[in-house]
């Protein structure tokens, strides 16, 4: 480390009225400058395009949004979506909580990061196929102009998937503004050797412009050993003494890595596990665009490795350095946008072709891989043309409409087996055998029956079809109505209808607004729910010279899975109470029926050639209510030397999973924002206050409850300075980002099973400091 942490801590002190981030400057002193001349009304109505795939002000738009600008992403440091994500009322995130992908997302009760889109310039960068992925530092904001974030279905304009919400950021490379010219560099560096660097170039030719951003981070991350001691006692009076793990949450015997590796063998591939204690995170984001007048081609690729022990108890997995999860996407799309000469109607022509990855060196280490390595890895690749068309027949009536069509193929995620599988190779040539279900290759095999178990590996391929109607209509200046619906065709599993209806109010000036909305989004089975396997095996002695292998629970496919479907009925009333100050509350209620659990079926019709204690598979088996909603105060002065906007957000959510408590959320939510800025310097204290979430596992201690974390309230800061300006040099920014300010020691709950943490240990004071250069 560069510095003590106590003199980090006194130098970001000094720092806090002084600092800058990392993104593209275009005009003087931006950021800083326009926080400061922005008015409340302003702010409350900056414009936004995915609420109805057209630009709208936030206040017209037939959805409850949240819009963060370039400003205010610059004002209040937010370097990746997950920062800002968790800033959004109703949104919860749950950290390191979850071995694969880490950090995991609940919008409004309805948990999984798969079950949101995340759109850049309307163009999704998550999975095509519907499969969950990492939501973490991969998400870079670099280039961000601003982001729009929609809470609730939107399956009648953007089909599956957009079930609990979407997330669309729009960039600076996109048709909207001005595009970058010159450079703009930022590297920052802080506790636990974590570095964060971005890079943007922009240059004009005469109608082309070429534009480039790109992002890298890694960290070291905590070291929760020391931290925690409580929660990683095993670690540090076992493991890492004496080698000692626990068989199983289920079977706990005290065995040693040496006892495991040994009795795997020839079957076990890689180096020996270790016992240190290693997580190291590596990600990055990269957007590559070219514009010529209405048309764009751009590429876009993400990836982040990450620990496979994130949420995972000491005794139950290893910090092994090696033991990482890789996931990576890359969408290339190109686009064409024409508008009439008298701007009544457009066309917009989009081919896209993605692809996501886990990568084959992924791999877990632990109990639920027998103290082996456990190698995973997925494929899903799209192709999708979009066509859409709108018209404005008068200021009072406008019309959009569309079609998509999509060519979707995948390998669904395997179930840990013994080596890493061959992207080269046909899958039924690898011999890809669950972990644990190998024998050692020697005599003593003979005597248990049924020794290898191999894996089925399936390919899927199928095709969407889609096509969309929406009509908004403005009888008189008081009234907007959107009426709109979608039909979808899947060849997997049939079609689907969501409709939307949205009602929009306001007072002649503008000052109180209220909003009626319904919509419907349907939640396809992904290839990863659809075939789903997973298994764990043990030997079974029939006597004392005789054993055969047996599985004590095998996962198999459904491949006759239905869609999850969702309605949603919601409200909300603004009002701008004073130039100053302004108050909003909405509540909503959802109904979702149809959700897919795992359930138990028939051992007798397991495809394994093993015996099986339990049998189970995905099913569509529940249904869930979830109500309730937001109260928010905002409040922007004016001073004449720097301007103070404050955001104050309660939120209760409640509900249940088939009359079961609601998990992964919180009753009680407040967030609160206060950003304070003038033309040279802005700082931007930050709070969250969560009570307590449950989490799946039921608390032994009593049956009734499960287990939860403890409230907690959290304190980030980030403040920025502008430190030189010249013409052809460019100009300088140094700044400062503090995260869990108060040094708090808190619990996010595990998304998983008994291998978990009942709380997951949350990360200590992180402390970054970074300069920013920008040259025009």
């Amino acid at each position: 480390m560069f510095l003590s942490k106590k003199n980090i801590l006194f130098f970001a002190i000094g720092l806090l009225c002084t600092s800058q981030i990392l993104f593209a400057q275009r005009k003087p002193d931006i950021g800083a400058k326009e926080l400061f001349n922005i008015s409340l009304e302003d702010l409350l109505n900056v414009g936004i395009v995915s609420a109805s795939k057209k630009k709208q002000s936030v206040s017209d738009a037939p959805a409850m949004a949240y819009v963060f600008t370039k400003e205010q992403i610059l004002a209040r440091g937010y370097s990746n979506l997950v920062e800002l994500l968790e800033d959004v009322p109703e949104i919860e995130i749950q950290r390191n909580s979850n071995p694969e992908d880490r950090n995991f997302a609940t919008i409004r009760g309805i948990t999984g990061n798969e079950k949101f889109l995340i759109l850049l310039n309307g163009i999704r960068i998550t999975p095509a196929t519907g499969d969950a992925y990492t939501l973490g530092a991969n998400f870079a904001l670099t280039n961000a102009l601003r982001v729009e974030v929609i809470l609730g279905p939107a399956s009648a304009l953007y089909g599956v998937d957009a079930f609990s919400g979407i997330i669309n950021i729009i960039t600076t490379h996109g048709q909207e503004g001005n595009p970058l010219r010159g450079v703009n560099a930022n590297v920052n560096y802080g506790q636990f050797r974590t570095l964060d660097t971005s890079l943007q170039l922009g240059k004009k030719f005469d109608k082309l412009n070429v534009m480039f951003s790109g992002n890298f981070h890694q960290s070291a991350e905590p070291d929760y050993q020391n931290i925690y001691k409580d929660e990683f006692a095993w670690y540090n009076n076992n493991l890492r003494t004496s080698n000692q793990v626990i068989n199983s949450p289920f079977i706990k015997l005290i065995n040693t890595l040496d006892n495991f590796q040994s009795l795997a063998e020839p079957y076990f591939f890689g180096s020996p596990l270790s016992n240190g204690f290693d997580m190291p995170t590596k990600s990055y984001f990269v957007n590559g665009t070219l514009n010529y007048a209405d048309f764009t081609v751009s590429y876009v690729r993400h990836w982040e490795s990450h620990s496979a022990a994130h949420g995972l108890r000491p005794e139950f997995a290893v910090r092994d350095p090696q033991a990482l999860i890789e996931m990576s996407q890359e969408v290339f799309y190109a686009k064409h946008n024409y508008t009439s000469i008298n701007r009544k109607w457009n066309v917009q022509s989009t081919i896209s072709k993605s692809a996501f990855e886990i990568g084959n060196q992924s791999h877990f280490a632990g109990s639920a891989t027998t103290w082996q390595r456990g190698y995973i890895y997925s494929l899903a690749s799209s192709s999708k043309i979009e066509e859409q068309f709108s018209y404005d027949f008068s200021k009072k009536v406008s019309l959009i409409t569309g079609f998509t069509a999509e060519n979707l193929s995948a390998i669904p995620k395997i179930a840990p087996v013994y080596k890493p599988f061959d992207t080269r190779l046909p899958a039924s040539l690898q011999q890809l055998y669950y972990v644990a279900a190998t024998g050692k290759g020697t005599a003593e095999d003979s005597l248990i029956r049924n020794a290898f178990v191999e894996q089925r590996v399936f390919n899927v391929e199928y095709r969407n079809y889609g096509g969309y109607l929406q009509m908004q209509l403005s009888p008189a200046k008081w009234i907007e109505l959107t009426l709109g619906s979608r039909y979808d065709y899947n060849t997997r599993f049939g079609g689907s209808i969501n409709p939307r209806l949205g009602l929009v109010m306001s007072s002649t000036n503008k000052k109180l607004v209220y909003k009626l909305l319904y919509g419907e989004a349907f939640l396809a089975p992904s290839p990863e729910k659809t075939f789903a396997q997973s298994a764990s095996f043990a030997v079974r002695f029939l006597n004392d010279t005789e054993g055969e292998r047996i599985a004590s629970y095998f996962r198999t496919a459904n491949p006759d899975l239905k869609p999850e479907k969702l309605r949603t009925l919601e409200s909300s009333l603004s009002y701008l109470l004073t130039p100053q100050l302004a108050l909003g509350a909405n509540g909503f209620y959802t109904r979702v029926e149809n959700l897919i659990g795992l359930a138990e079926a028939n051992p007798q019709t397991t495809p394994a050639p093993v015996p099986v204690s339990r049998l189970e598979t995905n099913v569509n088996r529940g249904q869930s209510e979830i109500y309730g909603g937001t109260f928010k105060i905002n409040y922007l002065q004016k001073f004449d030397f720097l301007t103070i906007n404050a955001l104050l957000a309660y939120s209760y959510i409640d509900g249940n999973i088939d009359n079961q408590p609601l998990l992964y959320t919180a009753k009680h939510t407040a967030k609160a924002s206060l950003d304070i800025s003038n033309p040279r310097f802005s700082i931007s204290p930050r709070l969250i206050f969560r009570t307590a979430s449950n989490s799946r596992l039921i608390n032994p201690n009593n049956s009734d409850n499960f287990f939860t974390n403890q409230p907690f309230t959290v304190v980030n800061l980030f403040a920025r300075l502008k430190l030189y300006e010249k013409r052809n040099i460019g100009k300088f920014y140094i700044y400062t980002k503090i995260n869990n300010l108060l040094n708090l020691k808190y619990y996010h709950v595990f998304l998983g099973a008994e291998d978990g943490f009942p709380a997951t240990p949350q990360d200590p004071r992180r402390i970054n400091i970074g300069i920013n250069w920008a040259l025009e």
